[in-house]
C-alpha cells in the first residue's frame, strides 16, 4: 500500500475554497489520504443531512464544526462528534455521483493500493466496512478480482473507521463504472504434489450433488440422500428372558425364537444373497 502523501501532496489537490476544519483533519492524521474532500455545498445541503442528527451527539455544534462557524473553543470540545459527522457525510457523498468521480480519480492513481494476493497481479483494491455501523471495525479492502476482502497492510489505516466508506461502496462503485472491472481471473492456485494436481473431492461432490438436484428437479422427485450422509442402521432386538426352571435350568420354547430377531426394516431381514 502506497505511503501516507504528507501534508503538501494533500493539500495540492484540495480546494482552497473549502472548509478549513476539513482541509486540518485531512491532512493531520496518517491514513486520511484514503478520504474524499467533501465540498462546503455538499455539507450545507440539508436533504444530505437527513437522519444523521440521531446518530452524532451535538449534531449541530458538530454542524457549526464542520461549516468554520463554531469558535476555536468549540472545535476542540466537539471535535469527536465533529469527526463522526465528516464519516457519515462522507459515505454518502462518495455514492453520490460527484463522490464516485472524486474515488475514481484517487483509483486509478492507485491511493488505495493493491491486492496482496499473488495470484491477482497487483490489482488495485477498494475501501471497504465489514460494518455500517460507526466504531464497530476499521477500513477494510476488496479486491475486485478475487472478491476477496483484506485488512489494510499499513498500519495508518487501522485507525480509519469503516464507516467512512460503508458497505456498499465498491459494488457501487463498479456497476457505476463496469470498464474498470478487471478481466475474469484466468489462473487459479492448484495444489500439486510432485507435480501431479491432488483431487478436488469436495468439489467433485458439490458437482454431484447439484446434478441430483437438477435431475430431482425435471422429473418431480424428491432429492435423493447424499452417498456420504447413508446411515448405517443397526439391528433392534426385542430381550426375551425365559422363565428359569427348578433345578436352575433355562428353558426355551419354540415359540419365543421368532421374536428374538425382530427387525425394523425390511432390508434388515436376513436373505439370499
Amino acid at each position: 500500500f502506497p505511503e501516507f502523501p504528507g501534508p503538501r501532496a494533500a493539500l495540492a489537490r484540495m480546494d482552497p475554497n473549502g472548509s478549513e476544519w476539513i482541509l486540518r483533519f485531512l491532512c493531520s492524521e496518517k491514513g486520511n489520504d484514503i478520504l474524499c474532500e467533501v465540498p462546503y455545498t455538499y455539507i450545507e445541503d440539508p436533504f444530505n443531512l437527513v437522519g444523521l442528527e440521531k446518530q452524532v451527539p451535538h449534531f449541530d455544534n458538530a454542524l457549526d464544526v464542520l461549516l468554520d462557524d463554531d469558535p476555536a473553543d468549540g472545535v476542540s470540545r466537539f471535535y469527536e462528534s465533529a469527526r463522526l459527522l465528516y464519516a457519515l457525510v462522507h459515505a454518502r457523498y462518495i455514492l453520490s455521483p460527484a463522490g464516485l468521480q472524486d474515488m475514481r480519480r484517487k483509483y486509478r492513481r492507485g491511493e488505495f493500493g493493491k491486492c496482496p494476493r499473488v495470484l491477482c497481479g497487483h490489482q488495485r483494491v477498494l475501501p471497504v466496512a465489514v460494518f455500517d455501523g460507526p466504531g464497530q471495525e476499521c477500513v477494510r479492502f476488496f479486491c475486485p478480482l478475487c472478491r476477496n476482502v483484506y485488512y489494510p497492510r499499513s498500519r495508518f489505516y487501522a485507525g480509519v473507521d469503516g464507516c467512512f466508506f460503508g458497505t456498499t461502496f465498491p459494488h457501487l462503485f463498479l456497476l457505476a463504472f463496469p470498464d474498470l472491472l478487471p478481466d475474469p481471473q484466468r489462473h487459479a492456485y492448484v495444489p500439486r504434489v510432485f507435480g501431479f494436481a491432488l483431487f478436488d473431492f469436495q468439489a467433485h461432490e458439490d458437482r454431484k450433488r447439484l446434478e441430483r438436484l437438477e435431475a430431482a428437479g425435471e422429473t418431480g422427485q424428491k432429492v435423493p440422500p447424499h452417498p456420504g450422509m447413508k446411515l448405517v442402521r443397526r439391528h433392534r432386538r426385542r430381550l426375551v428372558f425365559p422363565p428359569i426352571a427348578k433345578g436352575g435350568v433355562v428353558s426355551v420354547s419354540p415359540s419365543q425364537t421368532p421374536d428374538d430377531q425382530r427387525a425394523d426394516d425390511p432390508e434388515d431381514l436376513p436373505g439370499e444373497v
